[in-house]
């Protein structure tokens, strides 16, 4: 290094700091050079250090070329694993609009346990639709079956109506004006379930527009007891349909169907049960054949019974027919209305 004093320094160099791409001195090659120089103040001599500046400069190229082969890596990976997810949805995709298919075109549905837990609720949901439209288009049957056997009903009706007031008429035109009443009545009885509405159907409203097209003129043949009870909508459709096959089997067979015969119709609560008792006396009860089930009956047991938890008992007593409702309280009236008391009754 002593052969080296005094000679000029292979970079041309400036003053003291950082010089950077510093060039060689006249007669040197090489490239360009970051060199730090520092002068002391004492003694004037300067310290340098030099490096290349592609050696300082490759450890940030290094890292640069690692972060892209990094990121190029994750890409592949997210793009992998995306198509792997893709896979894992599409099946299950397919699944779910094959059976919306089936549930548009009616057909039964099945759940499936899918490894994604929307789409298995997705699919629950197709489930329950499809079950809930099966039962659905059930009570549609029910109740296109129960609208043309009332269709007949309503035929025999207005026949017996005609027969009753022309034996009870002495003119015709006395004729005239009895059966245009009980016409209007039997009217009144379809009306008054429409009207309810939400704030549904007072019990007593609903059983004499029910009886009222079949009863006869004197009003010693027909009592109605029991306390104040009002019936929520849909279960007030369903007591009614029941209370219009009893009536018109009491003007075929029973109370109604004689110049004699006398019906009662009662109601209490008791321990949260609606007890709703429908009994018929006549001087000579007409045989019946009790095995045989008839579709009133189907619509009694299977919508009162069913729909209403209710508990129906008939019995068939000699001077006429005993039925007997016991139906839960909270199956017939909503929360919001209060419960009514069973002293409260009318005669």
């Amino acid at each position: 290094m002593s052969s080296d004093v005094g000679k000029t320094f292979f970079l041309n160099l400036d003053g003291t700091g950082i010089q950077h791409e510093a060039e060689p001195a006249e007669g040197r090659e090489g490239g360009t050079y970051t060199a730090i120089v520092g002068e002391s103040g004492v003694s004037g001599w300067k310290a340098v250090v030099w490096a290349s500046t592609k050696t300082i400069e490759e450890p940030m190229r290094h890292s640069l070329r690692m972060l892209l082969a990094g990121g190029l890596l994750v890409i592949a990976i997210g793009a992998f694993a995306a198509w792997l997810l893709g896979r894992q949805i599409a099946g299950p995709v397919r699944r779910l609009a094959r059976d919306a298919r089936r549930l548009g075109a009616g057909e039964p549905v099945h759940a499936i346990e899918y490894p994604i837990a929307e789409v298995a609720t997705v699919s629950s949901a197709l489930a329950e639709a499809a079950l809930d439209r099966e039962q659905a288009e059930n009570e549609i049957r029910l109740l296109m079956r129960e609208v043309a056997h009332r269709s007949k009903n309503q035929l025999t009706v207005v026949s017996s109506m005609a027969k009753q007031t022309a034996r009870s008429s002495r003119t015709f035109a006395g004729f005239q004006d009895a059966f245009q009443k009980r016409l209007h009545g039997l009217a009144r009885s379809t009306d008054l379930l429409i009207a309810g509405g939400a704030a549904g159907v007072e019990l007593r409203e609903l059983l004499a527009a029910q009886v009222d097209p079949f009863r006869p003129d004197s009003a010693e043949r027909l009592k109605m007891t029991g306390p104040k009870f009002r019936l929520a909508n849909q279960p007030a459709q369903t007591v009614g349909l029941a209370v219009h096959e009893l009536a018109t089997n009491a003007s075929k067979y029973g109370a109604f169907s004689t110049s004699t015969g006398r019906l009662e119709i009662s109601w209490k609560v008791k321990d949260d049960i609606l007890i709703l008792t429908w009994r018929e006396h006549v001087s000579k009860g007409r045989r019946r054949n009790v095995r045989r089930r008839g579709f009133g009956t189907e619509i009694i047991e299977r919508m009162v019974g069913g729909t209403l938890d209710a508990e129906i008992s008939r019995v068939f007593h000699r001077d006429g027919l005993e039925c007997v409702f016991r139906i839960p309280v909270d199956r017939l009236v909503p929360d919001s209305l209060q419960n009514p008391s069973p002293t409260d009754e009318v005669d």
